[in-house]
């Protein structure tokens, strides 16, 4: 299966879908490749047929910057999505294509297909059931701190060049002797970051790859890799979720929510005594209460939620 990743904001054509909406007849092959044609030039304002994600993290976190720098976002309002594509596919309507493909056969244009090496369009939409995480620019923001991810979010509208550079530099100085445990460690922090419904080894392994080159023999590399793989998975596999800090966070924030729960059931108890005394009551006005206090619960529920998301780093 492959994973893939978008950055979205309500600036974008659409979150998961294109700008034409999500529900059209499948595209012709020309249709596909005009559709193309104006997806890629940057200065079309027409809305397109095609939805880009990126095999590459550093190219969607890029992405989401730009949308904070360059259009003075709310870092609340951009999302990064990550979308998995099982590798048998029973939903027909889940049509997507590679765009270094697409661009060469666009002779006309004289593209350089190697600029959308790592890019891939769907029609019209992403299927929902794809979706495998998505997490606020605000929320990674919130978690930044004392990893390789504070010194990113602190660039301002970056190329993904430069995030590259400054992501290789950044682990090649991880240790005195760049060891696995070393850079293990920081890439791990930085995949955590995301929150545990992400595909951290994924995040680890692709932000690993895209950003350092090696000058050493290919045997040297495979140990390398295997054993950084190896510190990878026993970082966030144990070293994150074992520490004694996030549990106790969790029983604090599990003390709070039973508390919560208990104020609601009581504010509930005794919204039905309150009209139970009452003679005669309207039920229009009753029914309109009710609705008015399940709402008010469910916002505080939801405000809970996400303070303890961001606190844990779910």
């Amino acid at each position: 299966m492959a994973i893939y990743t978008r950055a979205y904001s309500p600036r974008s054509a659409g979150e998961l879908t294109s700008g034409r909406g999500p529900t059209r007849p499948r595209l012709t092959y020309r249709q596909l490749l005009a559709e193309f044609r104006n997806h890629q030039n940057l200065r079309n304002r027409q809305p397109t047929a095609l939805v880009s994600v990126s095999d590459r993290i550093v190219d969607t976190i890029a992405r989401a910057l730009f949308h904070r720098d360059y259009y003075a976002e709310s870092p609340a309002d951009i999302w990064v999505v990550f979308i998995q594509v099982p590798a048998t596919m029973n939903q027909p309507s889940a049509r997507f294509h590679r765009a270094q493909t697409l661009a060469a056969e666009c002779r006309d244009l004289d593209l350089d297909p190697n600029l959308f090496l790592y890019e891939t369009v769907f029609e019209w939409a992403i299927p929902d059931e794809y979706v495998l995480h998505r997490v606020s620019l605000q929320t990674l923001m919130d978690r930044r701190h004392g990893s390789l991810m504070d010194l990113v979010l602190r660039i301002q509208a970056p190329q993904a060049q430069q995030l590259k550079d400054i992501i290789a530099k950044k682990l090649l100085l991880a240790g005195p002797s760049h060891g696995a445990r070393e850079i293990g460690d920081e890439l791990a922090k930085f995949a955590g970051i995301f929150g545990e419904g992400a595909p951290l080894t994924w995040i680890a392994s692709r932000l690993f790859g895209d950003c350092v080159r090696w000058n050493i023999t290919d045997d040297d590399m495979i140990e390398f890799c295997c054993e950084l793989a190896q510190e990878v998975s026993t970082i966030l596999n144990d070293d994150w979720l074992a520490e004694l800090e996030f549990w106790a966070e969790y029983e604090n924030l599990k003390e709070r929510r039973d508390a919560l729960e208990d104020d609601m059931a009581w504010e509930r108890i005794r919204f039905g005594e309150t009209w139970a005394d009452v003679e005669d009551p309207d039920e229009i006005a009753c029914d309109e209460a009710w609705r008015v206090l399940l709402a008010e619960q469910e916002e505080d529920s939801a405000d809970f939620e996400e303070e303890a998301a961001v606190k844990l780093g779910l």
